[in-house]
């Protein structure tokens, strides 16, 4: 936009002036001669500005939230500093040098921004690859629209070939370093949390239900391996071990014979499967409490239609912009991530949309139905109905809706994990769509480097989204019938309850061992996996 403001509206680089206003209701400001200032404010929503420009001077109807000034209390600024954002420092550098250096920042800036969408860099390493293909790049003064064409080329070209990383660049090194060392120790720590959290919330689910029914807890531990550090309070040892993975809580007369009458095994039966099914349903409640507070932070992505396309479906069937889907072939459409779930688990098959059209005053709405056959599009090489639905985020309306898409974040991630061992067991992916504890550290990694840059809150949520996600599916694989899990154990203590006498100890032992053993054959293979992908290919 620096360079747009400078190069299109031939605006000096001292006159453009870069302010970060953290609510982001502002899509313009343009100050006059005589001071005064004019913006347009807007939710914060990239179809406003989209639209303006595209129908510029019509104003045309745009569904969605409007701005509530009741409730936004006051509009910050802030100054942004180059460290924290060294693409706006190479910005202002390739506007000042100008003749052929802006040339290659539009450039460089285009083809690492694609490679960071096909995840082949990290976020930060966009800035590095501009500031690498300027220090590569020998300025043109005056350059004609031939060697603007042919800077242009020989930029896409140094960075395919990967000729930037010789290149020594001191400055944009300095400007990176202070960041790059934040978000190296913040990934580790990151890392911890996220599978400390996870683990804790789960064993803590099988300690206070244990606890509660009577039965003696041995040890409550945080990781695995050695002790770190531990502490004896009653007949409980709470420990912390070396590998931040795992954890256990290890009740008296759970695997063995104890005549105690606070040993797991000489509890009744309800009791026993209470402590047991504790870990996974303490999963799926920090799913939901995670949900609800990233819902109240950002808002739910509505169902709601942008616009439908010409010659498609949708349009031919009657549907438009403004329609809120609520169910594709009987299956509920909460959020915009139901239909992208749908569709890609059912691209050619023809559906019934039922959805809402809402009214002109937005308060009511009409019920309608559609059946769309989707239609093969040659430009995107797939199957279409031809809806277009933005994904956009509004804000909960009071404390019911906040709850309710919170709490829906968490059964969502639970349907997904569900669909996905389905599609698993039907052959439908394979080993490379399944992430080890490997993979998963390189990915709350990535997630810490690529949201440093927009601040903690920003950081913290995403991370908290991830937690969503590994615990409900935590709580789903822990419920699968496998034998050592905790799924496994409620098996046979569900046939006890029906046949009112337990299976002979020692031949469930047997069988918990054989599914350990297949477990960690898994986890060995898994992780072999994870390695080859993230290293050798």
């Amino acid at each position: 936009e620096v360079m747009e403001a400078r190069w299109l509206f031939d605006v000096a680089m001292d006159q453009i002036q870069v302010v970060i206003q953290p609510k982001s209701v502002i899509h313009s400001m343009v100050e006059f001669k005589d001071g005064a200032v004019m913006a347009q404010f807007g939710t914060p929503d990239m179809r406003l500005p989209i639209q303006y420009a595209l129908y510029y001077p019509q104003r045309r109807y745009l569904p969605g939230e409007r701005l509530d000034f009741w409730t936004m209390n006051q509009i910050a600024f802030e100054k942004p500093d180059f460290e924290n954002f060294p693409g706006l420092f190479l910005a202002y550098e390739a506007g000042k040098t100008g003749c052929s250096l802006p040339t290659v920042f539009n450039a460089a800036n285009e083809y690492a921004v694609g490679e960071f969408l096909n995840r082949r860099i990290s976020y930060l390493a966009i800035a590095d690859m501009i500031g690498r293909a300027m220090e590569n790049h020998k300025v043109i003064e005056n350059p004609t629209v031939e060697q603007i064409l042919e800077t242009e080329r020989e930029t896409y070209e140094m960075l395919k070939d990967g000729r930037h990383e010789c290149a020594d660049m001191p400055g944009l090194h300095k400007v990176h370093k202070s960041i790059r060392r934040m978000a190296e120790f913040m990934s580790m720590i990151a890392a911890v949390l996220v599978f400390g959290l996870i683990v804790l919330i789960h064993e803590f689910g099988h300690f206070i239900v244990a606890k509660k029914c009577g039965i003696g807890v041995i040890e409550f531990s945080i990781g695995m391996g050695p002790r770190l550090w531990s502490i004896q309070k009653g007949e409980t040892r709470y420990s912390l071990k070396a590998l931040p993975f795992g954890g256990s809580c290890m009740m008296m007369g759970e695997d063995e014979n104890d005549t105690d009458p606070r040993a797991f095994n000489n509890k009744p039966v309800w009791s026993r499967i209470a402590v047991v099914a504790a870990g996974p349903v303490f999963n799926f409640i920090l799913a939901f409490v995670f949900g609800i507070i990233i819902v109240r932070s950002v808002g739910y992505d509505a169902p709601q239609l942008v616009d439908v396309q010409e010659g498609f479906p949708a349009q031919e069937q009657g549907m438009q912009a403004g329609d809120i889907i609520t169910r594709l072939n009987n299956e509920p459409v909460v959020v915009y991530r139901d239909i992208t779930l749908y569709r890609l688990l059912h691209p050619t098959e023809t559906v019934m949309v039922e959805y809402i059209r809402p009214s002109e005053d937005g308060k009511s709405g009409e019920k309608r139905t559609a059946v769309i056959t989707p239609r093969y599009s040659e430009e995107s090489g797939s199957y279409m109905l031809g809806i277009v639905v933005s994904g956009y985020y509004r804000q909960a309306r009071g404390l019911g809706e906040t709850l309710k898409y919170g709490a829906y974040e968490g059964v969502y991630c639970i349907k997904t994990a569900l669909k996905s061992l389905a599609m698993m067991f039907r052959g439908q992916v394979g080993m490379d769509d399944m992430a080890g504890p490997v993979r998963m550290v390189s990915i709350i990694d990535d997630t810490v480097k690529e949201t440093i840059p927009y601040g903690l809150k920003t950081m913290i949520l995403t991370l908290m989204n991830l937690c969503v996600l590994l615990s409900a599916n935590l709580g789903v694989m822990n419920l699968l019938p496998i034998p050592a899990l905790d799924g496994g154990r409620l098996v046979f203590l569900l046939i006890e309850a029906v046949r009112g006498k337990p299976i002979d100890k020692e031949k469930e032992g047997m069988v918990h061992m054989a599914g350990m053993v297949l477990l960690m054959g898994l986890m060995l293979v898994v992780l072999f996996n994870d390695i080859s992908i993230l290293f050798f290919r």
